[in-house]
């Protein structure tokens, strides 16, 4: 009876580490977020899963303009002020107070201009107006995420992530027969009450009667148009896939970025707890050398696997995963199978950049494959131009942020 007294304290230790809860809260969240376009697409038809992935890719795209780069900025300051709690609470409050405002602004754009927004977008108003909503919401979990990231209670931040974009999310799903825009503002109501709740708790709930921190926010700010551009890489390429391809080819398409989507959420879970540690490491002690080495090796063999069943399994993997009837849509994943693994790396190494360098690396990557893909699209304007296209990117970008820590670290210095 002695000898296994130990036991609940070795469970108790391995259930609250912040890489076994943050892997296995962000593994859980990859696999509701594809269930719920696989469910999706059996309640509904191939045209309301094409509806339903556009709006959840415009959210995706607003998000980190929204976040005004937050998302990085405000752990890595956490991390290295940590005798300045009472500074860290006033930046998370001033990051809401600029969500409420911008997303007032937004709703008013739609309203002043709905038929050229509806025209541009693809979705109707009252769509537009709910992911809006639904993206503010967002938003405020994603600050109050990064404010317990950065103070390091990952057990916290992986309850919100998990209810936040996973549970929440399937369960807005059931909505959507009666309205997406339902489904839409259910499930922002849900997150706002969820994240009011563990703001109290954590003492993050304060707004700000103005904006002291000028040089943070604008140090935060020089990171949106990167940060955007990474988000267009997943909402871009879904709007200018061409109006004549068929609905199932669509909705493989969309799918595809769900694909993307678990691939970052096998690889940021390091990423998000080194991020507040990564600053610390000694640019002449050698362990940058040896931490880029792991992360590289260990994120290219994880976009190896997903690149290898898109490429040789893709059939089997598109009937089981959305249904028999997108089986001819399997092409689509055959065309960007290598996509997958510079993305893989892309996620695991810019937090080193994010936390040895003051200057925006990892964005300005994701402007730099923004324009590629932009450059191939327009060379070549067919389905198949777009295919290659997304693939290329998504390659520069992991090559773009490995030519940068080996440069840094040649360095040993950070910028």
């Amino acid at each position: 009876m002695t000898a296994a007294a130990p036991a609940p304290s070795r469970v108790r230790r391995a259930v609250t580490n912040p890489y076994v809860v943050t892997i296995a809260s962000t593994a859980f969240v990859a696999l509701l977020s594809a269930a719920t376009y696989s469910l999706v697409s059996r309640i509904g038809d191939p045209d309301q899963l094409v509806d339903y992935s556009t709006a959840r890719r415009l959210v995706s795209f607003v998000l980190p303009i929204a976040a005004l780069g937050y998302v990085i900025t405000l752990p890595v300051f956490i991390a290295k002020n940590p005798g300045r709690p009472r500074a860290a609470k006033r930046l998370a409050g001033e990051q809401y107070a600029a969500t409420i405002i911008l997303a007032l602004v937004l709703a008013a754009l739609v309203v002043i201009f709905r038929n050229p927004v509806e025209d541009l977008l693809l979705l109707p108003y009252e769509v537009l107006l709910a992911a809006i909503f639904l993206t503010a919401s967002i938003t405020y979990v994603t600050i109050l995420f990064a404010y317990l990231r950065g103070h390091e209670r990952f057990t916290a931040g992986a309850i919100l992530n998990v209810l936040a974009n996973g549970v929440f999310a399937v369960a807005a799903v059931f909505a959507v027969p009666s309205g997406l825009w339902a489904a839409l503002v259910g499930w922002g109501c849900a997150n706002l009450l969820l994240a009011y709740g563990l703001a109290r708790r954590f003492g993050a709930q304060t707004l700000p009667r103005r904006i002291r921190s000028k040089k943070f926010f604008l140090r935060s700010l020089a990171r949106v148009p990167g940060d955007a551009a990474f988000a267009g890489l997943f909402v871009l390429p879904v709007l200018m896939a061409p109006a004549s391809i068929a609905a199932a080819d669509r909705g493989v398409f969309n799918y595809f970025f769900v694909l993307l989507s678990m691939v970052l959420a096998a690889t940021q879970p390091i990423a998000i707890v080194l991020l507040p540690r990564v600053a610390g490491v000694d640019a002449k002690s050698g362990r940058r050398g040896r931490l880029a080495f792991i992360l590289l090796a260990g994120s290219a063999a994880i976009g190896l696997m997903v690149a290898l069943v898109m490429k040789f399994a893709a059939e089997p993997f598109i009937a089981i995963a959305l249904g028999e009837e997108y089986r001819s849509g399997a092409y689509v994943l055959e065309a960007m199978w290598l996509a997958p693994i510079g993305l893989s790396i892309f996620a695991a190494v810019r937090t080193l950049l994010d936390g040895w360098s003051n200057v925006p690396l990892s964005p300005l990557s994701s402007l730099l494959a923004l324009a590629v893909l932009i450059a191939m699209t327009q060379a070549d304007s067919q389905f198949d131009g777009l295919l290659s296209g997304v693939g290329v990117a998504y390659g520069v970008l992991g090559v773009a942020v490995t030519a940068a820590v080996l440069v840094l670290i040649r360095r040993g210095e950070a910028t």
